[in-house]
């Protein structure tokens, strides 16, 4: 995979370098921020209400909070293992047209 500026790569009709890959981070960041509001919103709900109600909406902010998470997590850790799964075979083909002296 070719290292090139984020522009460069958002405009590369090739497809021969990837912009997933460095924005995972901050993607994975934004999601925890967006869903830490959703737990919030829960948690202010709660305080809020009184009684089992609220005892209940809290439990559901905190569980809800966690299977986002996790969904969102799982998600790109799947995007990851792709992208990789590409630098892998590009680099195993390489190798294979080297050990046949075939031309890059």
């Amino acid at each position: 995979m070719k290292n090139k500026p984020f522009l460069a790569s958002l405009f590369d009709l090739s497809f021969t370098s990837f912009i997933t890959g460095t924005w995972i981070k901050t993607i994975y960041l934004i999601a925890i921020v967006l869903h830490s509001w959703v737990l919030f919103a829960g948690l202010f709900a709660f305080a809020l209400l009184k009684g089992v109600y609220g005892v209940f909406v809290m439990f559901f902010a905190v569980l809800l909070y966690i299977s986002l998470l996790t969904v969102q997590r799982i998600s790109l850790e799947i995007v990851i293992v792709a992208f990789r799964n590409e630098e892998h075979t590009r680099l195993l083909a390489f190798k294979a047209r080297q050990d046949m002296g075939m031309p890059q």
